[in-house]
């Protein structure tokens, strides 16, 4: 769930520099975790951080999962 989360901010909002969010406190550990995902994208593209997105969903076992297994499929064929 935090890869997800992390490269969704990364898509839609840009790294953590650009978005201009400080850091959570320590003390409330869920947006701190959540705040550290989106962290470990910075260094990624957007475009690669929506790839990922889209694979992480794409494994999941639900109809969203296999749409997104096709997008997936499209788009590599078009490399």
């Amino acid at each position: 769930k935090l890869k997800l989360y992390g490269f969704f901010k990364r898509s839609t909002v840009g790294t953590t520099e650009e978005s201009g969010e400080k850091a959570p406190s320590m003390l409330n550990i869920t947006a701190k975790q959540k705040y550290n995902a989106w962290v470990k994208c910075n260094e990624i593209s957007k475009e690669d951080a929506m790839i990922e997105y889209v694979k992480l969903v794409a494994g999941i076992d639900c109809d969203l999962g296999k749409e997104a297994k096709a997008l997936l499929e499209e788009y590599e064929k078009k490399d």
